[in-house]
């Protein structure tokens, strides 16, 4: 975690906000889902069986995740 960030935030600053934050922590919850898809798309599905899509699931997390990244910077500066 990027110490830089929580200290800007611990700051007596009214930027980055409460926007940046929730965007932040938002962001930290999506990179433990990420990891998670990822362990589950290498599981071996058993023989017959339909797989689950985790590729396409890992997509859109890290699509959410970098949108979440851009609200923050944008919090920061308005």
């Amino acid at each position: 975690m990027e110490s830089s960030f929580l200290e800007a935030l611990a700051k007596g600053r009214p930027d980055p906000g409460g926007g940046a934050a929730a965007a932040h922590s938002a962001a930290l919850g999506l990179a433990l889902l990420s990891k998670v898809v990822q362990l589950e798309h290498r599981r071996q599905t058993p023989e017959g069986e339909p797989g689950f899509p985790w590729g396409d699931l890992l997509a859109r997390v890290r699509v959410v995740a970098a949108a979440l990244l851009r609200l923050q910077a944008e919090d920061v500066r308005a």
